[in-house]
């Protein structure tokens, strides 16, 4: 065989090798690209978000308010206080991050004296930072623990009708003074994930719960009024356990879906 026929047949071969090669490959881009459209990472899947209302109590140490109040004549506040909220967080696998605003209102006994009344309120945000210990069908139960900012505000309002000259001659017929700190936040919830809808790639639930913690301020900053600043009160901002009920929605992701460009 000449030289020349040789090449010729050693390019045909080469030739029917990679349309061999190719053919093959075509075959099998399926199986790849299945793998890329269920693709679901051990560690980081499910992702699930969550919006949720919080509705329950707190019980909050006012001992050292009352004894304030008790040295200038009025009588003690009581708790409990409602507490109300709004939440959303992420679940990334089993790691929650979310975050929380809530308002309270004492609905205790009020602090009197004569027609005087005095009340408290608080409202707070915090950022959370949780996990799921426990994952069994729509059972959840998780440790949360936050950190964030807290409002609390005393109100001192005086109860009795006047004519608005007499208004307008004595206005200073209510006041409020408030305290900001620092605030920390152990949790423990427990859910029921209720399954609404599911598709191949995302699942929507309905959740119920309740939650069960403890608030801590270990920094306040002085009382102010809307104009002054006020010394010498007593640290009462929010601290002491809650205790709440939630209701919300949560939608999961189960899987990537990714498209194949192929060509």
């Amino acid at each position: 065989m000449t030289r020349s026929r040789k090449t010729v047949v050693i390019g045909i071969l080469t030739t029917l090798l990679t349309i061999t090669a190719s053919t093959s490959i075509a075959e099998e881009p399926t199986a790849d690209a299945a793998d890329k459209k269920s693709w679901t990472s051990p560690h980081f899947s499910p992702k699930v978000g969550n919006l949720y209302f919080l509705g329950g109590a707190g019980f909050f140490d006012l001992d050292d308010l009352n004894s304030s109040l008790d040295a200038n004549g009025y009588s003690e506040l009581k708790t409990p206080a409602l507490s109300l909220g709004l939440g959303l967080d992420v679940s990334i696998g089993r790691l929650i991050l979310g975050s929380e605003w809530q308002w309270m209102k004492n609905i205790g006994s009020d602090a009197e004296r004569d027609s005087l009344r005095a009340d408290i309120k608080s409202k707070y945000w915090l950022a959370r930072i949780g996990v799921d210990v426990v994952k069994w069908r729509g059972l959840r139960v998780y440790p949360l623990f936050g950190i964030g900012m807290g409002t609390t505000s005393v109100f001192i309002a005086r109860e009795e009708g006047a004519s608005f000259r007499e208004v307008l001659d004595t206005p200073s017929r209510e006041v409020r003074m408030s305290q900001k700190g620092l605030l920390l936040d152990a949790s423990l919830g427990v859910d029921y994930r209720f399954k609404m809808r599911e598709t191949e790639y995302k699942s929507s639930f309905f959740t119920v719960g309740v939650r069960g913690g403890y608030l801590f301020s270990p920094y306040s900053r002085n009382w102010e009024t809307a104009t002054a600043e006020i010394t010498g009160g007593p640290d009462i901002l929010t601290t002491g356990p809650t205790v709440q009920l939630l209701i919300g929605i949560s939608g999961e992701r189960k899987h990537w879906h990714t498209r194949c460009n192929c060509k």
